[in-house]
């Protein structure tokens, strides 16, 4: 009979049975190739139209295409990719109207949320978890630095803070829809390309003016609050977005583009795609 191994029970060793442990590694190393893509596509390390290789994003992951095809179809459901038959996998686009349109409903939701959240009324437990959000990114923006480390936690206390509001809505269909808008790649996406320690801190002041609002039971102020501090967050999103657009077109002539110092970039005609 063969001995029982360090990381191993004896029921572990017994005929049939198989070790905990190589199950679990292949399920992490399916994670990791997983998160890894994932985060190269928001950071658009994989730009928008790029056909995502099977075998080349294998050899790049130093890994089988298991991992990888699994991975691109859970991406495909995510809506980061689009899957064509006999095609393949693609990253994919959003135009400025498609983040437009998804934020305009974010902000009636979230609007909504914060109405309700306020005629509610806020409890003790859910206004200290409030409150301590708030001191957390007090703290945060008092080091006057900007990093990918500092926003990551921005995003992770600014998750945590909309989501105590849903809650406390206390309105479950509501909160699943907005979850559901939160997991939406184009709103993923702004961890890596449009904050700023700026927009942080006026976002921050938002919040603490949102907080005072529900605490008083405002539903009207809070709905208010809440609706314009999406919009202005997004106003300058759509805005980049769209200059995006128009550069690109102008590039696909061969026209030139105003840029914001002021200067003017003549460009090629047309441009390689992947």
């Amino acid at each position: 009979m063969t001995s029982a191994g360090p990381n191993q029970s004896p029921a572990a060793t017994r005929a049939g049975a198989r070790p905990a442990e190589p199950a679990r590694a292949a399920m992490t190393r399916g994670e990791s190739v997983l998160s890894k893509l994932r985060n190269g596509i928001l950071r658009e390390e994989h730009a928008g139209g790029q056909h995502m290789n099977e075998a080349e994003l294998a050899s790049r992951l130093g890994c089988s295409r298991t991992p990888v095809r699994s991975a691109l179809s859970v991406l495909a459901a995510e809506g980061l990719l689009t899957y064509t038959p006999n095609a393949g996998y693609v990253v994919r686009t959003y135009s400025a109207k498609d983040i437009a349109d998804i934020f305009e409903v974010r902000c009636t939701l979230e609007g909504l949320a914060n109405r309700q959240a306020a005629e509610a009324g806020l409890s003790d437990a859910q206004f200290g978890q409030l409150r301590g959000i708030l001191a957390a990114t007090d703290e945060l923006l008092a080091r006057n630095e900007w990093s990918n480390a500092v926003c990551d936690r921005w995003i992770d206390l600014n998750q945590e803070f909309h989501t105590a509001i849903f809650l406390a809505s206390g309105n479950r269909h509501l909160c699943e829809l907005l979850a559901r808008i939160q997991k939406m790649p184009v709103i993923s996406n702004l961890r890596y390309s449009w904050f700023n320690r700026d927009i942080v801190s006026h976002a921050h002041d938002d919040h603490l003016a949102l907080c005072d609002a529900l605490r008083e039971r405002q539903a009207t102020r809070a709905e208010s609050l809440g609706r314009e501090h999406i919009y202005r967050t997004t106003r300058i999103i759509i805005d980049l977005c769209k200059r995006r657009e128009a550069e690109a077109s102008a590039e696909d002539a061969g026209q030139p583009f105003p840029h914001a110092d002021g200067g003017v970039r003549s460009r090629g005609r047309g441009r390689a795609r992947s």
